[in-house]
């Protein structure tokens, strides 16, 4: 058996969608219109697709070059044979050709394959777990030039465009996220926030932000 890692084409769409359908609990489907604004990798064995990466690219506040490792699964038949960890593997050193600056994987607490795989590679993990929060996007009457401190993220993935809100949080950074992803036809805008973060974490549940679960973030600097 050969294993072989490529970057993936439209054809192989159909195949990424049924790892995810298997592998993911949140119903989510990759979008053809997207695949040019990630690097989306596929493990193929004999011929198979039987695992994929997809990662993109964003921007810190400090104008730092982030390689995000967005989405990553193998076929429930072949896990435990080090596909996974092939396929970080080359995201690492694909985004070390790319320039970036860190690379980095925002990884649920229970999955303990993937935090074993980012830990076989050398990421870092944080100290403390964060809770994602997503909201959809949606009309607010709010002035759309208030000023904040947060930063506003434009996220492109193979599932959705977004907004990630990070920093200094507000209801004027609220507010902005939300006009700038109905100007740009975005769907969802998101947050992490740590357990200390009271006052935040009311703000945005006061704004129709949920929990989507617990995750650690792993990252390397390049």
């Amino acid at each position: 058996m050969i294993l072989a890692i490529r970057q993936a084409a439209q054809a192989d769409l159909a195949a990424i969608a049924r790892i995810i359908a298997t592998t993911f609990v949140e119903r989510i489907e990759p979008k053809a219109s997207h695949l040019h604004n990630n690097l989306v990798l596929v493990a193929e064995l004999d011929g198979a697709v039987i695992g994929f990466a997809a990662s993109f690219l964003t921007r810190s506040a400090l104008g730092e070059t982030r390689f995000e490792l967005d989405l990553l699964a193998v076929d429930s038949a072949v896990q435990g044979r080090g596909v996974g960890y092939a396929l970080v593997a080359r995201c690492i050193q694909a985004a070390s050709e790319s320039g970036a600056d860190s690379l980095r994987a925002l990884v649920r607490t229970d999955n303990l394959a993937m935090n074993r795989i980012c830990a076989r590679g050398k990421l870092l993990r944080s100290a403390r777990p964060y809770t994602l929060v997503i909201a959809a996007a949606k009309p607010v009457n709010a002035p759309a030039t208030a000023a904040h401190a947060a930063h506003l993220v434009p996220v492109d993935t193979l599932t959705y465009r977004g907004i990630w809100l990070e920093g200094d949080i507000s209801q004027a950074a609220i507010d902005q996220a939300h006009h700038r992803a109905r100007d740009e036809q975005r769907s969802r805008i998101g947050a992490l926030i740590s357990a200390e973060d009271e006052h935040v974490a009311a703000l945005l549940t006061r704004n129709g932000f949920v929990s989507v679960g617990e995750f650690f973030w792993w990252s390397l600097k390049l």
